[in-house]
Parts: C-alpha cells; structure tokens; sequence
C-alpha cells in the first residue's frame, strides 16, 4: 500500500498568511485608482480627451519609473522604497481627489503623473520575499500560485468596487479612500520582519525566466482590464 502524495499546505510556513495579507490590502488600490482616475477626470472637466490624457500620464509615470524603483530597492531594501512611494501617491491621490472644478487640467495630469511614478512595486516585492517564508519547493510553487490567484481576483475587484464608491458617494472619495488604504496596507507589509530584512538582490536575477513571465502575465491581466476603461467611463457618464 503507497501512502498517498504529499499536499502542502499554502499558508503554513510562518509569516505567510499576515504578509500575504498585508499584500492584498495594499496591492488593492493599485486596479482601484487607475480607472478612478479616469471617470474622475471626465467627470470633473467633462473631457473624455482630458481624462485620456490623465490616464497616460498615470501610465507613462509608473512604467518610466519601475527600473528606478527597483534600482532603489536593490540597494536601499524594500522598506524605504515602499513606504515613500506609498506615501507619495496618497498624496498625490488625495491632491487629485480635492481638485476643485474650477483647477486647469494640467493640475490633474501632474498629480496622476506623479501618482504612477511613485507607486510601490509591490508585486515584485512580494515574489522576491516568497522563496524566503516557504524554501520546501513543493510549498513555494503552491505559494506563487496562491499569490497570483489573489492578485488576479485584485485586478477584477478593484475598479468595480473604485466605481461603486464614486457612484456612492463621489470619484473625488474613491481616490482619497484608495490611496489611504494604499498607504495602510503599504505600511503594514513593508514593516513586516521579511520585507524589513530582505537583501539586495543580484544584478541579473530581474531578468531571470520567471520574472519575465510574471511581468507578461501582468501586462496580459492589466491590458485586458484597461481596455475596457474607456467604455465604462462613457457607459457611467449617459
């Protein structure tokens, strides 16, 4: 008689469940003030060409600035970076947020520029901490399945839970409350012991095989979302 497989057990290596945890709250915002800005740009000018135009500058701003954050936590360590970052952006968010009608529209573009320029990079972050809590190799491949499963259901819930707070109380609130609770949940997973004592990682490992299928994969989910921003924006404002 064979004695059955070994299951492992996804959250059973230690500091798993709370790190992960604090991810998820903190990589929410990210699908949430992305689409927020946009109906918040249109509805606040009235300009689908406007909104547009912020949308690219939030999109330009966090692809520009990705290879320089993570030059940054390579040599600085994770906490630094996140929590700066974090906290640029919420205050970039909330500036946003507040802008009265009456603000030039290049008021909007800087701020959402500057918000996807200092956005954490939280999912590379999280990746590079897995193999650390979970060294059984069983256990870590369930683990960044596990992961990804969670962010995928991130990057679905997040703009209909940005739009139903806009439609609640207004965009101006969805993008105040995404970015303090990106702010909070930052803080919370990058003060954990693993974040805190991640090492500098190797010159190469950035373009390792693995790294650049979780970027494609990222890129596919965050395309597919996107496309559909522009639609939703016209669909809520008829």
């Amino acid at each position: 008689m064979t004695p059955a497989p070994h299951t492992p057990k996804i959250l059973a290596a230690p500091g798993a469940p709370a790190l992960l945890a604090t991810s998820i709250i903190a990589r929410l915002p990210l699908a949430m003030f992305s689409i927020a800005l946009l109906v918040h740009a249109q509805q606040l000018t009235g300009s689908f060409a406007i909104a547009g135009l912020v949308s690219a500058a939030y999109a330009i701003g966090s692809a520009a600035s990705a290879p320089l954050l993570g030059g940054l936590v390579d040599r600085r360590g994770q906490t630094a970076v996140l929590v700066g970052g974090a906290t640029v952006t919420a205050l970039a968010l909330v500036g946003a947020g507040l802008v009265p009608r009456t603000a030039p529209p290049v008021v909007l573009v800087a701020l959402a520029a500057a918000a996807g320029a200092a956005s954490p990079p939280l999912d590379a972050c999280v990746r590079t901490l897995l193999p650390g809590i979970a060294p059984d190799p069983d256990r870590l491949r369930t683990l960044f399945a596990f992961e990804s499963a969670v962010l995928e259901v991130t990057f679905v819930a997040g703009p209909p839970l940005a739009l139903a707070i806009g439609a609640i109380w207004s965009t101006g609130a969805a993008l105040i409350l995404s970015g303090a609770t990106l702010l909070a949940g930052t803080r919370a997973f990058a003060t954990r012991r693993a974040s805190r004592r991640s090492p500098a990682t190797t010159p190469g490992s950035i373009v390792s095989p693995q790294a650049l299928n979780s970027v494609s994969r990222s890129l596919d989910a965050g395309g597919a979302v996107a496309a559909s921003w522009p639609g939703t924006a016209a669909a809520i404002s008829e």
